[in-house]
């Protein structure tokens, strides 16, 4: 039996250094080998088939010409805003983009 005042001899500490090494290791193998049970047990659990999602046909834009003797001339801002206004509503909202030059066609 060892007392306080007296030196644990070395075979004793690495005995319990072992047996706490071994212990943690096999509690680690434990826990992976629950959780990846738990996994399998899980796995078909809350799955539905999904239905396949319906394809939206989006109906191509008609394209229209305005002769610039019918339209009167728009300020430079206002045409700006009128041109981006037209973008968004083609691109949709949810998209974002930057105008960084309008050239006449």
């Amino acid at each position: 039996m060892i007392n306080g005042n007296e030196p644990v001899p070395f075979g004793g500490s690495l005995l319990v250094t072992l047996i706490g090494m071994v212990t943690v290791f096999v509690g680690l193998i434990i826990l992976i080998v629950l959780i990846k049970l738990l996994v399998k047990a899980t796995d078909g659990i809350g799955k539905k088939k999904a239905a396949p999602a319906p394809q939206v046909v989006i109906p191509p834009m008609k394209a229209f010409a305005i002769r610039s003797d019918d339209a009167p001339e728009a300020a430079g801002d206002e045409l700006i805003a009128v041109i981006m206004a037209a973008v968004t509503c083609a691109m949709g909202e949810d998209q974002s983009f930057v105008v960084r030059r309008i050239r006449r066609v």
